[in-house]
């Protein structure tokens, strides 16, 4: 089964992620999984809103919930591990980790959660990144983003995406297409996954990447 763009687009290491307080309360779930676990596991993926969802129970999950105007109304973090790097791609099961701020308890469930077999070779960068609460206030300055549902921090895996992202979701009317997307290298604001152009390593621009559901729509 392969991943969907709101499935799995990015993955990325906690390691590389610019400590803040969400990143401080991920790499503390990280440290419970490895410790558990005796493997490597790597994150395929962050998920965060206000509650947990299967508690506070609603049609549309996170997205019925009150809005969030700043990072630490997080109540409730959901986190995907692998362990594929960006060098070696594992087949096998993925650990889905379950993490609630009120009551300071992580569940873990050691199968597999996004996909059948997790087969990526994940993308790492080695540059700057940018925090949760700096993409925050990108968001707030170049897209008028003031409330969000959720947040969600991804690295790359997905055509013509060249950079892991801070994604907001939001149902603020002022942001009609639904997300806003930064860059965490560039820290450029988008309306999709594709944040900057995207080369290969001879320079060039794939075709498919040109096109006007693949190349970069931001804000200036």
């Amino acid at each position: 089964m392969h991943p969907t763009i709101w499935q799995l687009i990015f993955v990325t290491l906690i390691q590389t992620v610019n400590s803040d307080w969400l990143a401080e309360r991920v790499a503390f779930v990280t440290k419970q999984v490895r410790e558990q676990h005796n493997k490597s596991w790597n994150i395929v993926e962050v998920d965060a809103c206000r509650l947990d969802p299967a508690v506070h129970v609603a049609p549309g999950g996170c997205m019925a919930q009150e809005p969030m105007s700043q990072i630490e109304d997080v109540g409730f973090i959901h986190v995907v591990y692998t362990t594929a790097t960006a060098s070696h791609s594992v087949c096998g099961p993925v650990v889905d980790a379950v993490y609630n701020l009120t009551t300071n308890k992580t569940v873990f469930k050691s199968e597999p959660f996004v996909m059948d077999d997790q087969c990526f070779p994940i993308g790492i960068e080695n540059s700057s990144r940018v925090t949760i609460s700096e993409a925050f206030q990108l968001a707030q300055s170049k897209a008028d983003l003031s409330t969000f549902k959720t947040i969600n921090y991804r690295e790359v895996l997905y055509p013509c995406v060249s950079e892991s992202t801070v994604i907001f979701t939001t149902d603020d009317t002022k942001i009609d297409y639904g997300s806003v997307f930064v860059g965490s290298s560039s820290r450029n604001v988008c309306k999709s996954a594709v944040t900057r152009p995207y080369k290969l390593p001879n320079g060039s621009e794939p075709t498919i990447c040109t096109e006007p559901d693949h190349a970069p729509q931001c804000f200036k």
